[in-house]
């Protein structure tokens, strides 16, 4: 393993697909092993402010949306994703 570091970042549509046809209950389970198989190539996933406001956006609202269920799931695959258990916290893109 190299000392390099490298971040990827998922926009709104990976994190729909990439859960797409997973219950609920193995989402978290399924991230765990994207991030195992990324931990051995030194790769940490960054979230973008936008990506969760675009699946929060369809949690919202009086009537439920059509990507309901797929958002609520990309929405828990980002969080799992992204976390940082020591500082607790979810690591996110910075352009600068």
């Amino acid at each position: 393993m190299t000392n390099d570091r490298y971040a990827v970042v998922f926009d709104t549509n990976s994190y729909r697909n990439l859960i797409l046809h997973k219950p609920i209950e193995e989402v978290k389970g399924f991230v765990e092993q994207i991030r195992k198989k990324e931990r051995l190539k030194n790769i940490v996933a960054k979230a973008t402010p936008v990506v969760g406001m675009e699946m929060l956006a369809n949690l919202a609202g009086p009537g439920k949306s059509l990507h309901y269920d797929d958002c609520l799931k990309g929405l828990i695959a980002m969080a799992n994703h992204c976390y940082e258990e020591e500082s607790n916290s979810l690591h996110f893109f910075n352009s600068r």
